[in-house]
């Protein structure tokens, strides 16, 4: 600098007698003294320590994840996108890697992605999976309980199944739940077939969001539950149902399931909430009588802080009283936090709704639920019922559920009767609700007015015969 002449700047690093290490900034000019001839500096020196550690600070922010410190998304793209580049370089000739590089990085949730670099093998990814799933697998301890994870992955490889960072993750991820519908703690590498699923799942969310948006599309349907003795309607289930168009019909569970992944289920949720508590008010204003309408409940629509309070405002914008709703949930809402969803089964008391426990029979700790938890009604699962007059074991399994409902005085509710002889079987029984394909399959609203108005009129002369 002192030989070239002019100004400039460099930072270094400085290293105390402490041990201590400090960052110096040096701003300078030089030119010679006229009176000595001698070349001279002068400038300034600043220590920037502390701006350099807040600069690092702010990386480390932006590339890696508050919560485990481990690389973030943002991060992972940049190494994929860094290792598909000289992966282009090797295939032009260009010197590979000495040895395999790899990152793990948490994107989301409880989603992780591990980058392999120079795969030399199709054996690496699924035995490198096998020895991640095993110490995962390793049991740890929280305030003395033991505690158990499992894990599921889904590889994509490149070139094979993407050219870019996007695809690659996307068909990863596709991959995953894939390996999670064949069962926990599965592998699965992506395939064309894979694909088509992604595909199709994409095209749903897409309609789905566009039917949610402009209110056409989906729609619900009501079947009826009919008194076993007295063969009244006592109430309906709102039942969603996807109009069928150019793609063809989609089943009821694909499409929870898809708005489930894709976080659609808040938003149809509440709609599917507002729109049967419609219909339920105009039922008690313009039918014969009111009818209870009863609406399914997802997992994370009821694990919503402000869950009960929607409700309320549902009944209010509707105007439908609170006792003409039923709430039904399965065992798996059950199953996050105890303390939790009792205090919100308590709200949704104390607002007059009644509370329905559905496909009951299917979990680990449903006796446990009935005592805890405030049910006015039990909805037996519809596997039993199809295997009246088949087995035995499921005849008794249905009889001592029903004799337990009974005497803790919770109302039941038999799901999918299809034959007279099942029928038969259920009413031995008592009073019970039966629904199912027996009596009418799910239809719109203005149908299922018109069904139960007739057959309102039908029975009748029975009805007055009997009081």
């Amino acid at each position: 600098m002192l030989a070239s002449g002019g100004a400039h700047h460099v930072e270094y690093r400085l290293v105390l007698p402490t041990g201590e290490e400090r960052f110096v900034h040096q701003e300078a000019e030089t030119d010679i003294d006229e009176a000595s001839g001698r070349v001279r500096m002068f400038g300034t020196a600043q220590d920037v320590t502390q701006l350099r550690a807040a600069e690092q600070q702010v990386a480390h922010l932006a590339f890696y994840d508050a919560l485990t410190n481990l690389p973030n998304r943002a991060y992972a793209c940049r190494f994929i996108e860094s290792a598909l580049d000289k992966a282009v370089l090797c295939a032009e000739g260009s010197n590979p890697a000495t040895r395999p590089e790899a990152i793990a990085a948490r994107l989301g949730g409880d989603e992780f992605v591990v980058v392999l670099r120079d795969v030399r093998t199709d054996d690496e990814a699924p035995m490198l999976f096998r020895r991640l799933a095993e110490r995962i697998a390793e049991p740890y301890f929280i305030e003395g309980a033991e505690v158990v994870v499992s894990c599921s992955a889904g590889v994509a490889m490149y070139p094979a199944n993407g050219g870019d960072v996007d695809t690659l993750l996307m068909h990863a991820d596709a991959a995953m739940h894939s390996a999670k519908k064949h069962g926990r703690d599965g592998f699965r590498l992506f395939a064309p077939e894979i694909q088509q699923k992604v595909e199709r799942r994409l095209g749903i969310e897409s309609r789905l969001r566009t039917a949610l948006a402009s209110g056409r599309g989906i729609e619900l349907h009501y079947q009826p539950k009919v008194e076993s003795l007295a063969g009244r309607v006592s109430g309906v289930e709102a039942l969603l149902r996807w109009t069928p168009d150019e793609a063809g019909t989609i089943s009821p569970n694909e499409l929870v399931a898809i708005a489930e992944e894709s976080g659609l289920i808040l938003q149809l949720g509440d709609w599917v909430l507002l729109t049967a508590c419609r219909q339920a008010r105009l039922w008690s204003v313009d039918g014969p009588r009111p009818i209870r309408v009863a609406v399914n409940i997802s997992a994370r629509q009821f694990r919503e802080r402000d869950f009960a309070q929607k409700v309320a405002s549902v009944l209010a914008e509707t105007g439908l009283p609170a006792n003409l709703l039923e709430l039904e949930i399965t065992e798996g809402v059950l199953m996050f936090d105890t303390v939790a969803t009792g205090l919100v089964l308590a709200e949704l008391k104390l607002l007059g709704v009644r509370i329905s426990l559905d496909d009951f029979g299917t979990g680990y700790s449903s006796l446990a639920y009935l005592t805890h938890f405030p049910f006015d009604t039990l909805k037996i699962d519809r596997s039993f019922i199809k295997e009246i007059g088949v087995t035995r074991k499921s005849e008794a399994i249905v009889g001592a559920i029903i004799a337990l409902s009974q005497s803790l005085d919770i109302d039941i509710v038999a799901g999918g009767v299809e034959t007279e002889e099942q029928r038969a079987f259920l009413e031995r029984f008592g009073a019970l609700e039966l629904q199912g394909w027996l009596f009418t399959k799910a239809m719109p609203g203005s149908a299922a007015a018109k069904w139960i108005a007739e057959r309102e009129q039908t029975l009748a002369p029975n009805l007055l015969a009997t009081g």
